[in-house]
């Protein structure tokens, strides 16, 4: 992974990318837990920042876990539309009030 985050730095840097290594997490996935692991939290760096590890974190909408199951992901979807259908009803609500005044 070392390796890897390397490279990057190397080809951004020839191509005027920056990136933003406060925003970016690293996501153990493993069946042993991170306190158990021997990865420690300064192992991995991002143009000489540390990354940060994390059991969950959003990516493109979707919550990922270390633990590898979606109720995260489920609960964050269910959340979104309920508060949808709240603002729908809100806003018929309003509408309606309105339009018997």
């Amino acid at each position: 992974m070392r390796i890897m985050l390397k490279i990057s730095e190397d080809f951004a840097k020839k191509i005027y990318v920056v990136f933003n290594a406060f925003k970016s997490v690293c996501l153990s996935v493993t069946k042993i837990t991170r306190k158990a692991s021997k990865i420690s939290v300064d192992d991995f760096t991002l143009d000489g920042n540390s990354l940060a590890f994390t059991d969950e974190c959003s990516h493109l909408g979707h919550v990922l876990t270390s633990r590898l199951h979606d109720k995260s992901d489920i609960l964050s979807k269910r959340n979104c539309l309920c508060r949808k259908v709240n603002n729908i009803l809100c806003y018929f609500l309003s509408v309606t009030l309105r339009l018997s005044q």
